[in-house]
């Protein structure tokens, strides 16, 4: 995962929502570990960490294509999100980012179905009634990213759902 992640579900006391997810197993690489500078979230992160909840995973840049991939997607996103995008990429993975660029981009060259955001995240967590559709719309609405998704002319979950 990217730090955005990480970044936008803390502050809404929403990380359990990644973390409570039997859909995915959480790693996170050393550049977006460190990228996690807000004090809370770092918290988290590293009592996450601690307790086994998510991995920190390293490219082995030593293998070619790994090595590779970091330098074909470090030409287009920060450092944290190229490192976990090529992670993902190496080794089949999906990734989890806010960032609508790195999004596009992997649309564009990987096809769709290789990246999650916080809101497909809320929605895992409606589909697996670990939150009601109230309890996700609530804490959509109080991401910090929440911006970006109403100048799409996304205002709710349910407007995704469409």
């Amino acid at each position: 995962m990217d730090a955005s992640v990480i970044l936008n579900l803390t502050p809404i006391r929403g990380l359990s929502v990644l973390l409570d997810s039997k859909r995915y197993f959480w790693k996170i690489t050393p550049i977006a570990r460190r990228e996690v500078e807000n004090a809370e979230a770092r918290r988290q992160l590293e009592v996450a960490i601690v307790s086994g909840q998510i991995a920190v995973e390293e490219l082995d840049l030593s293998v070619e294509v790994e090595a590779d991939l970091l330098a074909h997607w470090s030409e287009e996103l920060d450092a944290g999100e190229a490192e976990a995008v090529a992670l993902a990429v190496a080794r089949g993975w999906r990734v989890a980012l806010e960032d609508r660029k790195g999004q596009r981009l992997m649309n564009e060259q990987l096809g769709h179905g290789r990246w999650v955001n916080c809101a497909d995240l809320l929605l895992h967590a409606v589909d697996d009634k670990r939150l009601t559709l109230t309890e996700a719309e609530d804490l959509f609405v109080r991401l910090s990213c929440y911006g970006g998704y109403s100048r799409r002319g996304v205002a709710t979950l349910a407007d995704l759902q469409r």
